[in-house]
């Protein structure tokens, strides 16, 4: 790809050739580099698959070596062949659906597969592993409800795929084949995230076409290197020069005006210049710079114009087209060409110039979302246009024969996808091998129609075979007019006017008729097709099947679709005459720059004299030459090089990289001419519009001191009112709080989040909608990072309406940061006005937005000094000029003055005093408790040596710093100790009764278990009461398993937790508390399904005993075994995950325990006829080291462990695993007293005054020894 220098060695000489190829290969690597990247990655993933079957088909998200991410969805089959009246050939395909879009998450997900999205089907032969990749458009999307009549089982969703290249006949044959299995193949549907074909195809279709043609004007100021340090001075427009012209500028001036002249400005002569200006200024509405840059821009045939944010951009560009309109001739007048960037921009300019008068508009492009804007799209002024009779009989003739084409490829979608065989497949057989049979049927084919009927007597062919197929006789075929309505697939009743009469389907049948009867007498009644019978005729129609070759189906089908887009591209040129007619008499025609590029033929016949594009800043050069047509005399572009850039895939070439300085693909026309990045070079003439009318002027100085010198503030602007409940307008609250770690092994690392400005960011919001003076709408809060941006939204959504724009919601759902469900969300408001919703956005989406108060997380405070997205100044621009009465930013600002622009805004604002320091951090001696790793990231809270610390109030106010996450660290790891200490009292007295339960259960069962023998009767009635005693007995351990998870997932998680997000913080590492009590829990919960599994067992030994002649007892008995095996394989695996746990965190005592208990299930799984994979040796191994290593604790289980391996062996008794040791402890847990809580070396919470030592590892730590002697108060920690 050649660099940007025009000066650089190229192929071509310089001058607009060389240029244009330059452009349309850095475009091309932009567009298509990623999707090259996406495509190799696949391949490699269809063939590793293929190889080592390691293809997981549950992950669709994946990221190519280069951090380009993607989708892949597996498992595809070919449903069927589609025909669409435009696209033609559609493939239908399905997919195996990931859990997450199922149901109709499929269809409302944004991003996925949206229509217009592009998309490949990479594909491996499976006869000659020749791999493949074909492009699409996707189409249309269907959930997996929609593909459950096909076999989808709730598992798979679809896809209806239009070729990317609809005439590429190599690409229509290869999946046609693949669909028909004439060949067979694994294929991936690859996503491309964000990727619209029709966004870059057109234009560098035209590029290309542009490149040997050298008619792009203006070449002199657009192909040079760069004007000399000589400028030159850039002409008036050619359509200026004649003589006696001049500008009519009546539609701009006051209304009150006093002067009764004509406003006229003619193309003076540059000493005459400051004079017109003020004579603009005074006579019309424009303000100083309005009226500058309007002369200017009328007067220069190559004319940009730069805008600073609030100066009135989009109203200049009205009082230059309004004004150009009024000037022109009435035998030469040409409409305006109006573009823009996005579609939104597009709809604002349009509805600006309609309300200043400019009604005769036209839009190019149909994807506005505004409904105003329907009237003036091409499709209903085409309406307005008269036809000659010619001309509307060709386009008919045009449009009919699209039509049939699109019938007959419907028909012929639905002939091979039956086992039926129809005329259009056997038709071509039949002439090249049974020419008298297919002269016969063709014979019956109406070729000769008139007006209306045309349509019906085209897609007649094959209605004669059809008959003969299913058994119909020559007499018959006069009486077949609902067979024919059927065939043609038409409605009797309908009213188009397109749709035979039944006057006409009665003439086509005895047409038909008569020419069966003709052909018959031709060849003889014993050669004759219609003198077989049912049987012959079905005999003859296998024998055709048989002969029919699969290739020569599949290139029928190939030649038809292309066929019918050649009628497609020649009904496009049809309408090109009235369409020229239609925009000539427009005075404007909208549209985008990809809209511009797409109808460049058109556009090219109406010979525009003007183009204006607004937000030129954002368009990629490669763009804007688009706009430039070879009739175009004065091309006029506003924007501002200052703000945001165009938008690029390939971040590693922008300017904001070293290695992207020679190729700059973000750089707009405008910017490379007004600010040329080669020395020899100087500006080109630039007008500046100097007024701005969004910012108080405080909040304007920062533009004024970084970036725009000469910016003045209206009048208006001084009268903006104060922020209510702020002391200043514009205020830097500066902080140290690092920012949040991110996950380096994440695809998001690059994207970074700050929740301590999060937070400060959620309080302040509300306490400026508690001041009851702004709506929602009036504030805006922006950060540069998708991670801060999916914080903000979790933090503000519980209180407020969000409002996103649909850019934001995007990237957050395809980074996987927020789910559609979680964005849906749309917090306590229940209507959803604009202006009752919060806006939070990234600050690339928000440029050419306001806010009465805008709110800024700059999210980045690290030691390395890294200040990331916000280095660059057209980022800070935007961010920095969004606000009307107050800015408020949130950030680390020694950090942030790395960066120059910074580091002005910063010095300006500590002049003002508009800057705070965390002062409070001082005031409680911040320093004193926290302490931060190299990194700068929070590393530990060094607490107060006292449960009685109290964290002062706030100087201000008095009140109570508690409820400031910065400082309730403090204050709630000082007093954690002592809520767990009384929060422990309570789970151990509730866990010992629950022992007692299980012991008080246990033994009752044992006694009742001869009435339950006595219950059960061995005969058929009897089932349902036997059931019932069988499911009552088996229940017994229920309630009280459900109270230990109860108090397991409730009391005892809420402490696990609340010790878990302190511990980290809060302790040394080698010191950090574990509790330990959940685990605890569970061993009770696992012997509750311990008991209940050995109940069962119990109860299918005794119901195999009993004689039932109907063998139903005998069912309930295997029925129990199985459930208990089953469920026992499950429990064990379980259990070993726990097991582990408590390996990990140096509890011997409970991993005995639990592992004995999990070899009592193993035995009963045994008995149950399930086989599990535990391996009980190197158990029982582990467990008489633990009882040898911790004599004191896990050594108490040493005759239970020898009792249970010989249970375990099938060589001992049942066992009783809770001895008297066992029992003692619950009962000594179950003792605890507040006041004593102490923490073992190993960090196990316990009361000192139950256990000499820790209940679970039996060494007693430095605290315990001191607590005993009395040097320290109990209750420390």
């Amino acid at each position: 790809m050649p660099s940007k220098n025009l000066s650089a060695v190229h192929f071509l000489p310089a001058g607009a050739a060389r240029l244009t190829d330059i452009l349309f290969r850095q475009l091309r690597y932009d567009s298509i580099e990623h999707v090259i990247d996406i495509c190799y990655r696949s391949c490699q993933l269809l063939v590793s698959a293929k190889v080592n079957s390691t293809l997981n088909q549950f992950q669709t998200s994946h990221e190519t070596p280069q951090g380009v991410r993607f989708s892949v969805f597996h498992d595809i089959k070919f449903e069927e062949l589609l025909f669409d009246d435009t696209r033609g050939l559609l493939a239908r395909v399905s997919f195996f659906c990931p859990v997450h879009l199922r149901s109709t998450k499929v269809a409302d997900a944004l991003g996925t597969l949206e229509k217009g999205m592009l998309a490949a089907l990479v594909g491996l032969g499976s006869n000659n592993n020749q791999l493949s990749t074909t492009f699409f458009e996707v189409h249309l999307r269907e959930s997996t409800e929609s593909m459950n009549p096909r076999g989808g089982n709730g598992m798979r969703a679809g896809a209806q795929l239009s070729f990317a290249n609809p005439h590429c006949e190599e690409d229509v044959r290869r999946i046609v084949s693949y669909a028909k299995s004439e060949y067979h193949g694994t294929f991936l549907l690859v996503e491309f995230p964000k990727t619209l074909l029709a966004g870059f195809s057109h234009c560098l279709k035209q590029l290309q076409q542009q490149i040997n043609l050298n008619t792009l004007p203006f070449s002199d100021y657009i192909t040079s290197p760069g004007f000399s340090l000589q400028p030159k001075v850039i002409k008036p427009p050619a359509y200026s020069l004649v003589e006696n012209f001049s500008f009519n500028l009546n539609c701009l001036k006051l209304q009150d005006s006093k002067n009764p002249d004509d406003l006229k400005l003619p193309v003076y002569e540059p000493d005459q210049r400051i004079s017109y200006i003020n004579l603009v200024k005074n006579e019309t509405t424009l303000d100083e710079g309005q009226a500058e840059a309007l002369c200017d821009n009328l007067t220069r045939e190559l004319a940009f114009c730069q805008g600073p944010p609030g100066t009135g951009k989009s109203f200049l560009g009205s009082a230059l087209v309004r004004t150009i309109l009024a000037s022109q001739e009435p035998e030469d007048k040409r409409p305006i060409i109006a573009v823009c960037m996005t579609n939104h921009a597009l709809d604002s300019f349009l509805k600006d110039l309609i309300d200043h008068g400019v009604g005769d508009v036209v839009r190019l492009g149909r994807n506005s979302k505004e409904n105003w804007i329907s009237k003036y799209l091409l499709s209903n002024s085409r309406k307005s246009v008269d036809r000659s009779r010619k001309e509307q009989f060709e386009q008919t003739l045009c449009h009919i024969n699209q039509q049939a084409l699109a019938s007959a490829g419907l028909k012929f979608c639905e002939a091979i996808g039956t086992s039926n065989l129809t005329w259009l497949v056997v038709k071509d057989h039949l002439k090249s091998n049974y020419p008298n049979i297919y002269d016969q049927f063709v014979a019956m084919d109406i070729t000769e129609s008139h007006g209306h009927q045309y349509r019906a007597a085209s897609q007649i062919g094959g209605f004669g075979y059809r008959c003969w197929a299913s058994g119909s006789d020559l007499d018959s075929l006069n009486q077949l007019s609902d067979e024919l309505y059927s065939f043609l697939g038409v409605d009797p009743d309908s009213n188009d006017v397109y749709s035979p009469t039944l006057n006409a389907i009665q003439k086509m049948l005895a047409t038909i008729q008569m020419s069966a009867r003709d052909s018959m007498e031709l060849v003889g009644l014993g050669n004759s097709i219609w003198a077989m019978s049912l049987l012959e005729r079905n005999s003859l129609i296998s024998q055709w099947l048989r002969e029919i070759n699969l290739s020569i189906v599949v290139e029928q089908m190939t030649i038809l679709h292309l066929r019918h887009q050649r009628s497609v591209q020649k009904k496009i040129e049809m309408y090109k005459d009235s369409d020229k007619r239609v925009l000539l008499s427009k005075q404007v025609i909208g549209m985008t720059t990809t809209a511009c590029a797409k109808n460049w033929s058109l556009l090219e016949r109406v010979k525009p004299h003007v183009v204006i594009c607004e937000e030129a800043g954002e368009v990629m050069e490669a763009q804007t030459l688009c706009t430039l047509f070879p009739s175009i005399q004065h091309a006029i572009f506003i924007g501002d090089p200052l703000q945001l850039r165009p938008q690029i895939s390939q971040q590693a070439l922008s300017l904001e990289t070293e290695a992207g300085q020679s190729y700059r693909l973000d750089e707009s026309l405008f910017e490379r001419l007004m600010y040329p990045k080669y020395t020899d070079c100087v500006p080109i003439p630039t007008s500046h519009l100097t007024i701005q009318r969004r910012m108080h002027p405080e909040i304007a100085d920062i533009s004024r001191s970084t970036l725009y010198p000469y910016l003045k503030d209206h009048e208006s602007t001084h009268m903006h009112f104060p922020v209510a409940g702020m002391v200043n307008r514009v205020y830097w609250f500066d902080h140290t709080s690092p920012e949040d770690q991110s996950d380096t092994t994440s695809a998001f690392s690059k994207s970074f989040s700050n929740t301590f400005e999060a937070e400060m960011v959620s309080n302040m919001v509300k306490y400026l909608m508690e001041q009851n003076v702004y709506d929602l709408g009036d504030i805006a809060v922006l950060t540069p990072y998708n991670c801060q941006l999916a914080l903000l939204t979790k933090c503000l959504r519980s209180f407020f309406t969000i409002f996103l724009t649909d850019k934001d919601r995007e990237a957050l759902i395809d980074s996987g940061l927020l789910s559609q469900e979680e964005l849906s969300m749309s917090g306590q408001r229940s209507k959803i006005n604009l202006c009752d919703m919060l806006k939070v956005a990234t600050i690339d989406n928000f440029q050419g937005e306001e806010a009465k108060v805008v709110i800024i997380s700059t999210v980045r405070s690290n030691q390395r000094g890294s200040v990331g997205f916000l280095k660059t100044q057209n980022r800070i621009n935007v961010a920095c000029s969004r606000a009307r009465d107050g800015f408020y930013i949130i950030g680390n600002a020694a950090l942030m003055a790395k960066t120059n622009m910074w580091s002005t805004i910063v010095n300006l604002l500590k002049s003002k005093n508009n800057f705070a320091v965390d002062t409070l951090d001082s005031y409680v001696e911040f320093h004193r408790f926290y302490r931060n790793n190299d990194e700068g990231l929070l590393e530990k809270v060094n607490v107060p040596n006292t449960t009685d610390y109290t964290l002062p109030g706030c100087p201000s106010c008095g009140g109570s710093l508690r409820t400031v996450k910065r400082y309730s660290y403090i204050f709630r790891i000082s007093q954690v100790m002592l809520v767990v200490d009384r929060l422990l009292e309570k789970l151990c007295r509730q866990t010992s009764l629950f022992v007692e339960e299980l012991t008080s259960k246990k033994q009752s069962l044992a006694l009742s278990f001869g009435l339950f023998q006595s219950q059960i009767n061995p005969t058929p009635l009897a089932a349902a009461s036997n059931k019932a005693s069988i499911r009552e007995r088996g229940n017994s351990f229920a309630p009280i398993e459900a109270k230990i998870k109860s108090l397991k997932d409730g009391m005892a998680a809420l402490i696990e937790r609340e010790i878990s997000q302190l511990a980290g913080v809060a302790f040394a590492q080698d010191a950090v508390p574990y509790f330990h009590f959940r685990l605890m829990l569970n061993s009770l919960e696992f012997k509750c399904r311990q008991l209940t599994f050995k109940e069962g067992v119990k109860m299918a030994d005794f119901l195999a005993t009993l004689n039932d002649p109907s063998q139903h007892l005998q069912a309930l008995a295997k029925g129990l075994e199985k459930l208990v095996g089953e469920q026992s394989v499950k429990i064990i695996t379980q259990m070993a995950s726990l097991i582990r746990n408590c390996e990990e965190n140096h509890l011997p005592r409970l991993e005995v325990e639990l592992t004995l208990l999990q070899a009592e299930i193993y035995r009963l799984s045994l008995t149950a006829e399930t086989q599990s994979n535990l391996n009980t040796d190197e158990c029982f191994e582990r467990v008489a080291e633990l009882c040898l290593r911790f004599p004191e604790t896990a050594g108490k289980f040493q005759l239970d462990q020898t009792t249970v391996r010989k249970y375990a062996q099938k060589i001992g008794p049942t066992t009783t695993l809770y001895g008297n040791h066992v029992f003692e402890f619950w009962e000594s847990l179950g003792k605890h007293a507040t006041g004593q809580l102490v923490i073992c070396e190993n960090s196990h919470f316990f009361c000192g005054l139950t256990f000499d030592g820790c209940p679970e590892c039996g060494k007693e730590d430095f605290f315990i020894a001191k607590a005993k002697e009395g040097s320290v108060s109990t209750g420390l920690w």
